[in-house]
């Protein structure tokens, strides 16, 4: 789990590419409450925490599929296939 600060919060939000209204209506959370998580988190209960982690777990996940995706493909075009397991590393 996250050791979550108010600047981390910021970063995942701009990742994942939202205004702080959008992450704030994600997480049930009004557009003052999601501006004071970002300055402090204060008073955050745990479902809170558990829902920002799995942003970012989401959000990373989602990052190395695409930092991978060049590497893959020139794997297909070696081996002449048409989809490869990501579960696996290549080798």
């Amino acid at each position: 789990m996250t050791t979550w600060t108010g600047p981390l919060v910021r970063h995942l939000r701009l990742r994942l590419g939202w205004s702080q209204s959008e992450l704030g209506r994600r997480l049930g959370l009004s557009l003052q409450a999601m501006m004071a998580l970002e300055k402090s988190l204060d008073c955050v209960d745990q479902e809170l925490f558990h829902q920002l982690d799995y942003l970012k777990d989401q959000t990373d996940s989602y990052s190395e599929r695409h930092r991978q995706r060049p590497q893959l493909e020139k794997h297909l075009k070696e081996k002449n296939l048409s989809q490869v397991d990501t579960g696996r590393s290549i080798k």
